[in-house]
């Protein structure tokens, strides 16, 4: 499997549909050595990211907030299964799943989702955050519609 938008796409489906699944007011949670909370939503996400790239792309890493495969490899996917787990762990609906493949230290692509949201977009430019410039391939935000049927 060589297209990494497909994979990280799909990936970051799956791990909305567990977000989805997990949101609850008055979920557990454990907190971690530098006072951040853990939800089990974290390490299932997390999990998921490792397995996947283990069965896809073997001779890839994995840099995650929670659990690590990286042994120098060329290609590493950096991912944070709940970027805003403050929020997810006590109900506020600000989160989404970060996932990027770096190759060599140089981003190769970049994707946030947010479960909740209603607006969808994919975006393919260069950004400059402040004078310095930063270029990569591809940024993706992508989010999947949430609105009620009428």
């Amino acid at each position: 499997m060589k297209n990494y938008k497909d994979f990280a796409v799909s990936l970051a489906f799956q791990a909305g549909k567990i977000m989805k699944q997990n949101f609850v007011t008055g979920m557990q949670k454990e907190w971690k050595e530098d006072h951040t909370p853990l939800t089990k939503t974290d390490l299932a996400i997390n999990e998921l990211v490792l397995d996947a790239v283990r069965l896809n792309y073997r001779e890839h890493g994995v840099l995650a907030e929670e659990e690590s495969n990286f042994n120098g490899e060329d290609f590493v996917w950096v991912c944070d299964p709940i970027d805003g787990t403050f929020p997810f762990s006590h109900g506020y609906p600000t989160f989404t799943f970060s996932l990027a493949l770096v190759k060599n230290g140089k981003p190769i692509l970049g994707l946030l989702f947010d479960p909740r949201s209603d607006f969808k977009s994919t975006d393919h430019r260069r950004i400059w955050p402040t004078s310095a410039s930063i270029s990569v391939h591809d940024i993706w935000l992508l989010v999947q519609p949430h609105l009620p049927r009428q």
